[in-house]
């Protein structure tokens, strides 16, 4: 009798344990699934920074050896056997992955931003261009006088007004501030050829031109970033 309420109390007591360390694994878990999905947004926010400079930096390219800015980001990947972006990034805060395009006016004003940021000028963006071929800035602009385009529009079709940067479609609040801002959808990546100077003067190099199609050029790893250099 007496050894059989022994056991009995011994098992209850490794049921406690049993159950606290599973209140403790609960507790854990709970601690480390928001630090997790932090961590994951952290890193998405990186690639859509990185993302994002690399179409402003395309577009700065295709302006340089054309003189005008493309009118779809298709242009971007191949005009004239040139290629100005590795691959069609997605971006990577939005579940479908599109892009909203801001897109550069007639005045200079600036289609699809939501920031009310102000552009460069067309003076600006024709002094840019050190290419012959293709038409002008101002032909670019002034193909037609139709109404604005939308904001939302993914920048793939044709469209009267030229591509001058691109953002997230994502509206949701960022961990990070970037410029200032604290909402993905604010984050605008465009091309100013004033800043663009500036990077390439601090830098003390000069852009490329632009990879020519069916060549390797310089060899990226795997998730499309430059190699780090050696010290």
């Amino acid at each position: 009798m007496m050894n059989t309420s022994r056991r009995d109390r011994q098992a209850g007591y490794a049921v406690i344990v049993v159950v606290l360390l599973l209140a403790l694994v609960a507790i854990a878990l709970t601690a480390a699934v928001p630090s997790v999905l932090t961590q994951g947004r952290r890193e998405r926010e990186v690639e859509l920074i990185f993302r994002g400079e690399q179409y402003r930096r395309a577009i700065g390219l295709f302006n340089r050896k054309f003189g005008r800015l493309p009118l779809s980001l298709d242009e971007l990947l191949y005009t004239s056997q040139l290629s100005f972006l590795r691959r069609a990034w997605p971006d990577p805060m939005s579940a479908k992955g599109e892009w909203r395009v801001i897109r550069v006016g007639p005045s200079g004003e600036m289609i699809g931003s939501v920031t009310g940021r102000v552009g460069p000028s067309p003076q600006a963006l024709a002094g840019s261009g050190q290419g012959t071929s293709g038409t002008t800035q101002e032909q670019a602009q002034g193909q037609t006088q139709r109404s604005p385009p939308s904001a939302s529009a993914s920048g793939s079709g044709p469209n009267p007004y030229p591509i001058i940067g691109v953002a997230s479609t994502s509206t949701a609040r960022s961990i990070r501030v970037y410029n200032d801002y604290q909402h993905y959808n604010q984050w605008e990546f465009i091309f100013d050829p004033v800043q663009d100077a500036l990077r390439n003067a601090s830098a003390g190099t000069a852009s490329p031109q632009g990879t020519s199609s069916g060549q390797s050029g310089t060899q990226n790893p795997p998730s499309g970033r430059p190699p780090r250099q050696r010290r």
